[in-house]
């Protein structure tokens, strides 16, 4: 056995284990939550695709004879993977890609690439490379058009204030994957690329670099589903929440300055319908009463008195340690407080206590 075919069968060994464990783990946990549910069934295919065209390419005995087989093999299974992880991936970000247009187009490039490559089967040798190498240059275009829409949405999405909009912590960890998921499996496609056309030897390299990546993508997934928190009351519906509850406007304002005035916006997790339960009203008429009286988003207001009180408590005791504060205030983690802060006031807690230490 070469060394190409026993990276083979730790592929298939890994991408098999990791597949049929991910089926089986954080049902229940994932019920709550449509996004990670749905991004857990599609991962857990992109590792049975790896997987099976893996072991299809395996079953070849790759003499020269069948190269142009193995090539598409290859060029399919990219393709494929990387169609699947864009539906898995992009939704939370990239807004202006979920068109129909963008959808229908994104499917037929990815499709035209699988149907070039296995064109190259069928012709002579001259042929079966210009068919290849167009096949791997629209991939190519393709994989940077759909990153760089990526970049695009989440830079813009940055400079909306994003980490305040991703207040809550299971989208916070939820984002922090995608982004790192999605820069990480980019390099290694371009990567793939690069030894497609090389020696077994050098794929085999590629190959266990792979075993890597893929227990890496695993291991977020799975630290995602442990970590997110029951969603339930986030999704209940207003008619199970004091739906004919709509007090007076003076007497909203009154119960939400109290609110404010107790400090209850500490409180970790707290969430609009906890809120909206508390002041004995309903989440909608909450909702709209925020943004009309505070021209913001519940997260957003949420964040920035919690930000409020950081900023309070940085200025007037200067050796209590950020994560404290952070705890202090309701935030998910310390890197979670130390993100929102930076995105609200362009600077770290440390440096801004720094410059206002016994100013409040």
């Amino acid at each position: 056995m070469t060394i190409y075919e026993y990276s083979q069968l730790c592929y298939i060994a890994e991408t098999l284990t990791l597949g049929v464990t991910l089926a089986f783990i954080g049902n229940k946990k994932v019920q709550s939550n449509p996004w990670l549910k749905r991004a857990k069934w599609l991962i857990t295919m992109v590792f049975a695709v790896a997987a099976i065209i893996t072991a299809i390419r395996l079953s070849y005995d790759l003499n020269p004879t069948h190269r142009s087989i193995d090539k598409a093999l290859s060029v399919t299974m990219l393709n494929l993977i990387t169609f699947i992880l864009c539906i898995a991936f992009f939704p939370p970000v990239v807004k202006s890609h979920l068109t129909l247009t963008r959808r229908v187009l994104t499917s037929i490039m990815f499709l035209f690439c699988i149907v070039l490559a296995w064109t190259s089967v069928v012709l002579d040798a001259k042929l079966s490379q210009i068919a290849l190498v167009m096949s791997i240059a629209v991939y190519l275009f393709e994989l940077v058009r759909v990153t760089f829409v990526f970049v695009y949405d989440y830079k813009t999405l940055s400079k909306q204030e994003l980490v305040l909009v991703y207040d809550d912590e299971n989208n916070y960890n939820r984002l922090n994957l995608i982004v790192r998921s999605i820069i990480l499996l980019s390099f290694f496609a371009l990567l793939h690329i690069s030894f497609l056309m090389l020696s077994d030897q050098y794929k085999a390299f590629y190959n266990f670099a792979m075993l890597a990546v893929w227990a890496y993508l695993f291991a977020q997934v799975v630290n995602l589903i442990i970590e997110v928190k029951p969603l339930k009351n986030n999704f209940l519906d207003d008619k199970d929440n004091h739906d004919n509850l709509r007090l007076p406007h003076a007497e909203l304002a009154q119960k939400v300055d109290n609110w404010v005035d107790s400090g209850a916006y500490c409180e970790p997790g707290i969430t609009m319908i906890q809120m909206a339960q508390l002041l004995s009203t309903n989440r909608t008429y909450l909702s709209k009463y925020i943004n009309t009286r505070y021209g913001c988003s519940f997260n957003t207001w949420l964040t920035q008195l919690r930000l409020t009180e950081a900023k309070r408590l940085l200025a007037s005791s200067p050796t209590l340690p950020i994560d404290s504060i952070a705890k202090m205030t309701g935030f998910a983690s310390k890197s979670h407080f130390i993100n929102s802060f930076k995105a609200s006031e362009k600077t770290t807690p440390g440096k801004w206590r720094m410059t206002n230490a016994g100013k409040q």
